[in-house]
């Protein structure tokens, strides 16, 4: 992805702390990141304002507008819905495209419904490449089955774009270093490219 993972996450959650005050009788909004060993830092809230932030869902909650990098405007969220547990969710916009983030969520929601169910097997289908990257990397590190190595990643965010594209990003274990495997799908959710990434 563009990877909006690395975009400022301060939290054991990876969402950024904000919070919302109106100054003054003009109605300007600003928001108060919260940033560990660093000073307060207040922003208009422009984007967000912009950004319709009163979307609702059905399958994502706790939204975040994250507006660290304007050509890219985010929406963060979480799922709680997955057995293994809570998953990141990113929608990433695109500054030069007039968007309607009600019907981006609403795309990325039924996205999301077709893709869940054949989410293992994408990542087993990922597998011989997962593995000869990982021999790339750490050459003879691994000696059990290609296939076997995805048990050592668990899926921890889903980022859905404008385009339709989607990236699903698995937390690697120390057998990967600690490095994140990224399942970079097309608009027909059919996979395209394999990244390992820190």
């Amino acid at each position: 992805m563009r990877r909006t993972r690395s975009n400022t996450r301060n939290d054991e959650t990876g969402h950024n702390k904000a919070a919302r005050a109106t100054l003054g009788g003009g109605g300007v909004v600003f928001v108060f990141h919260s940033f560990p060993s660093a000073p307060v830092v207040a922003r208009p809230l422009t984007f967000a304002l912009k950004m319709h932030p009163a979307l609702q869902s059905q399958i994502f909650e706790q939204f975040d507008w994250d507006n660290e990098l304007p050509e890219w405007p985010t929406l963060n969220a979480i799922c709680r819905d997955r057995p293994d547990g809570e998953i990141e969710v990113s929608f990433v916009g695109d500054s030069e495209m007039t968007m309607d983030w009600s019907v981006f969520l609403e795309r990325s929601e039924a996205a999301w419904q077709l893709l869940m169910p054949c989410e293992t097997r994408l990542l087993a289908d990922a597998a011989p490449e997962i593995y000869r990257k990982h021999r790339a990397y750490f050459v003879d590190r691994w000696e059990s089955a290609p296939e076997d190595l995805i048990a050592e990643l668990s899926l921890r965010l889903v980022c859905f774009y404008s385009d339709g594209s989607v990236h699903l990003w698995y937390a690697g274990t120390a057998m990967f270093n600690l490095l994140d495997v990224d399942l970079g799908l097309d608009s027909d959710l059919r996979l395209t490219e394999v990244r390992f990434d820190a």
